[in-house]
């Protein structure tokens, strides 16, 4: 049985999780960040294009041509835990 109030206490505790992750992943740099959601994208059969809007998320902008690149793998990274929570859309 939850207390009152604890519903929203779990929902601010995972909300500042989240920007903590976000933060982690923004000081990987851009080229980086876009390269690991190309590699991800690639290896879960999707289009560029899911690379393209994960980044807008994280960014707030779209990639600029010279933070486009080659896929690249970096694995165990706050970048695949953000994808892996990160809602269909």
């Amino acid at each position: 049985m939850l207390i009152p109030g604890e519903r929203s206490l779990n929902f601010v505790h995972r909300e500042l999780a989240n920007e903590a992750l976000l933060g982690n992943i923004r000081a990987l740099g851009p080229q980086l960040v876009y390269g690991g959601l190309l590699w991800y994208s690639q290896m879960h059969g999707w289009k560029r294009g899911w690379a393209y809007y994960a980044f807008k998320e994280i960014f707030g902008t779209p990639p600029r041509p010279q933070d486009q690149g080659e896929p690249i793998c970096i694995i165990g990274t706050d970048l695949e835990e953000w994808c892996s929570r990160r809602k269909r859309k």
